[in-house]
């Protein structure tokens, strides 16, 4: 979607491409109504390689969960105009000690979901915060998102359950809120997560929401 770019840039490029569509991917699963905008802001190298490509991967990525129908980056643009949604590209200098970095905002009628990645040493996406919770957490594959209490013995706990069922968890990366006492956790699982295990992890005391993203 990007033929006008030499073969250099484009390689630069498609790292990013892929780390703004899991992105948008990952917000795609969380419960959104009355979508008004997706804002997409990239900062260092990313914001300098090309802010719309970027923006579209991420666009494409968010609405491939709300759509019977493929949803590319080059028809997402046009999906999202049909639906209302309006697409903010921004581009700003390096933020937080990151090189640089996509940040992926969707506004809707819930308020705002929000999540920004960054590029591993060797390349690979990696997300460094999801709705305020600052992580550094592998976005691929079948992923468990909890949001808990931050309490003893909750990690155990999901662990118990998951390990009854035979679900290899491979990572998992916690954020915490300490104003809240609120945590966030994110589960790389090696199997899918039926709907029964799902149903056994929200039955966890101080569990108040679990999702399954398949990024």
């Amino acid at each position: 979607n990007v033929p006008s770019l030499s073969k250099d840039v484009a390689s630069k490029l498609e790292p990013y491409l892929q780390l703004a569509g899991r992105l948008g991917v990952l917000l795609g699963h969380f419960e959104t109504n009355d979508v008004r905008a997706v804002r997409v802001t990239c900062t260092g190298q990313a914001g300098q390689l090309g802010v719309r490509p970027i923006a579209h991967a991420a666009l494409g990525g968010y609405l491939s969960q709300h759509s019977e129908e493929p949803v590319n980056p080059i028809s997402a643009p046009y999906e999202a105009k049909a639906r209302g949604v309006n697409l903010v590209e921004v581009s700003e200098e390096a933020i937080r000690g990151f090189a640089s970095s996509v940040t992926v905002q969707v506004e809707g009628g819930k308020g705002v979901y929000s999540a920004t990645g960054t590029l591993s040493a060797a390349g690979e996406p990696r997300l460094v915060e999801l709705n305020g919770y600052e992580l550094d957490a592998v976005i691929e594959g079948t992923t468990l998102v909890m949001h808990n209490d931050d309490q003893p013995g909750v990690i155990g706990q999901v662990g118990t359950v998951l390990g009854e069922r035979a679900i290899n968890v491979s990572r998992m990366q916690v954020g915490l809120d300490a104003k809240s006492g609120r945590a966030l956790a994110l589960w790389n699982v090696d199997s899918d997560v039926p709907a029964e295990a799902v149903e056994a992890l929200a039955g966890i005391a101080h569990v108040k929401s679990v999702m399954v993203a398949k990024l």
